[in-house]
């Protein structure tokens, strides 16, 4: 570990050996994030006998989190098996997919983005007819209006019993 240790900064090596708790890299792009983040989980695996199991790193996009994994597998080989590396949307799912059913839910759910929401939304307007020529339903207003109902906590059995007419889409 030493000779990895050794093509690091003295700010880049400090955030690798820190032992406890956690370390936060705030720096520019090309600054070297990534090679800190791979060398902290590899000082942990090989130094101080982390199981890789024990180990999550998260980040904000596929990309981000592919380059992770691929540079850790670079660097650890089989050691790095067991690193929990992705998103942190990919983490939540994961977590949600887990526990879901004790909720009373199940565990295939699907989560829409914007375009599958609007596409759903703009189906069911029709469906029930909430829409006519001059437009009177539109999706953003619809939509903000689900958003608004969500926030305060009700599901729509609640919102058809609270006698608010101004969208009821059940």
């Amino acid at each position: 570990m030493t000779n990895l240790l050794d093509s690091l900064n003295p700010r880049q090596r400090d955030a690798v050996t820190t032992a406890h708790g956690p370390v936060l890299v705030l720096a520019g792009a090309g600054s070297g994030k990534t090679r800190v983040i791979i060398h902290r989980i590899a000082h942990l695996i090989q130094t101080l006998d982390k199981p890789a199991g024990s180990i999550l790193g998260v980040t904000f996009t596929n990309k981000a989190a592919g380059e992770l994994q691929e540079r850790l597998r670079e660097m650890l080989g089989e050691s790095s098996r067991g690193v929990h590396l992705s998103t942190f949307h990919a983490l939540g799912v994961s977590l949600l997919r887990q526990s879901i059913k004790h909720l009373g839910y199940r565990p295939n759910f699907v989560i829409y983005d914007t375009q599958d929401q609007s596409v759903l939304l703009k189906s069911l307007l029709e469906e029930h007819d909430f829409g006519n020529d001059e437009g009177l339903v539109d999706l953003k207003s619809a939509h903000a209006e689900i958003s608004r109902t969500k926030t305060a906590g009700l599901d729509a059995e609640s919102l058809g019993q609270s006698g608010d007419r101004r969208l009821r889409i059940v």
